[in-house]
């Protein structure tokens, strides 16, 4: 009994060596929580073979000292150390240098406990029986070992409670995972639900957009042939007006050359009319200068005194018969010839005054159709009608030069005789006028 009880406070003191020993951590295949609950099954262990030892103490299984004991088996410092054994083996994996630490601690026990059967061995040998003050300090270690067995105890309760609190714990977080794992599996239902819902509408919305967008292009591409109906229309009709205006302008230019060639034979008339009216304006102050000396002499007539009457005839004689026959004869040739010359005279006048008329009705004829294209023509920029304008502007000077001589000469004829001469030489002025116009 005392060889058996030294041997199991021996190995608890090796036990509590070992467990003062800080275990290795094992970072690849153990938690926490796992290293935990190895403790407390190794404490538990121990407390169940220690209550195996006590019961076989009571019952006086240990009386016999020759009995064996195995200690591996029997001694819960045995379980321990066979629990720390396999903890080092399950820690090799993670750190060698600490399994070696182990197999060398175990070999340590294995030899403390040889040499405590030795001893206690030669012990028997020598003393068969233990002295009483040995069986009080075999009582004190023992009382001594089940306080500590009994502080163990403890502590593994308080272990096994704080492993009990932290298995709770670690079920209520594993529950709160679970929880998440749920909800963050609905989160993600529900996140691919709302993609699909986005998808759909997106494939949706891009539907209805390309939708608009081919109604936009058929609608542009409407109104582009509308717009090309139109501008074809409108195409026609310019070209339809653009042809009018090309008629028009022809015509136009036709006429314009066909005035223009009337105008070249105005001019050429003009000219002609000009030279003639010049003639006629020469010959009109002959015959006003001959009109006023036949005035003149028809004034001197009628104012010389009346002739004498003749004297009375004598009575005929053969000479004077002869002469008388002669001087009869005489004066009928002589009134013969002024008869004649008479004659002559009047045939000449009315010639005169036949082609005065004649003459006068031809100017006053181109003179009016001078004045009415001149009227035609007032406020017109004759600049544009080139040369035919430049005819133009000549035909309006000599009109309006011939109506100033025109008043000019009406008021020499009421001024008196003397205005005559005065009003052929206005006439010649004009006419020279006219002419430096021409040039």
């Amino acid at each position: 009994m005392d060889s058996t009880t030294s041997k199991v406070v021996k190995k608890t003191d090796g036990d509590k060596k070992s467990k003062k020993r800080p275990r290795p951590q094992s970072n690849a295949n153990k938690g926490r929580g796992e290293s935990k609950v190895q403790k407390s099954d190794d404490v538990i262990d121990v407390t169940g073979s220690m209550r195996k030892i006590k019961v076989k103490k009571e019952d006086g299984c240990l009386g016999d000292r020759n009995t064996p004991i195995d200690v591996e088996s029997a001694s819960p410092v045995g379980n321990h150390v066979d629990l720390t054994g396999s903890d080092s083996d399950s820690d090799s994996d993670s750190d060698s240098d600490d399994d070696s630490i182990l197999l060398l601690r175990r070999q340590s026990l294995k030899s403390d406990i040889i040499i405590l059967d030795a001893g206690l061995g030669s012990s028997q040998n020598a003393s068969p029986r233990p002295s009483p003050s040995r069986n009080e300090t075999l009582e004190n270690d023992d009382k001594k070992a089940q306080e500590q067995l009994k502080a163990q105890t403890d502590r593994a309760n308080r272990l096994h409670e704080e492993l009990k609190t932290q298995n709770d714990r670690a079920m209520s977080l594993q529950s709160e995972l679970d929880s998440r794992t749920t909800h963050t599996t609905r989160l993600e239902a529900e996140l691919e639900r709302i993609k699909g819902d986005h998808i759909s509408e997106l494939r949706r919305i891009r539907g209805e957009k390309e939708a608009e967008v081919y109604q936009g292009i058929l609608q542009i591409k409407v109104d582009h042939q509308a717009k090309e109906v139109v501008n074809e229309k409108e195409k026609t009709r310019l070209c339809t007006e653009l042809t009018q205006m090309r008629k028009e302008r022809d015509s136009a230019r036709q006429k314009l050359e066909a005035e223009q060639t009337r105008c070249t034979t105005l001019d050429q008339a003009r000219g002609i009319l000009a030279e003639e009216l010049a003639c006629l304006k020469t010959t009109n102050a002959l015959l006003n200068a001959d009109m006023q000396s036949l005035r003149r002499k028809s004034s001197l007539e009628e104012q010389a005194p009346p002739p004498p009457p003749p004297p009375p005839p004598l009575p005929p004689s053969p000479t004077s018969t002869s002469s008388s026959s002669s001087s009869s004869s005489f004066s009928s040739s002589s009134s013969s010839s002024s008869s004649s010359s008479c004659s002559t005279e009047s045939i000449k006048e009315e010639n005169v005054r036949k082609t005065y008329i004649r003459i006068r009705m031809k100017y006053d004829n181109l003179f009016t159709v001078a004045k009415h294209l001149c009227t035609s023509t007032r406020g017109m920029n004759l600049g544009n009608f080139g040369e035919f304008g430049g005819y133009l502007r000549q035909v309006r000077t000599a009109v309006e030069e011939e109506e100033q001589d025109h008043h000019v000469q009406q008021d020499g004829e009421r001024s008196g005789s003397g205005s005559g001469g005065s009003g052929g030489g206005d006439g010649q002025a004009s006419m020279k006028k006219k002419r430096e116009s021409n040039k």
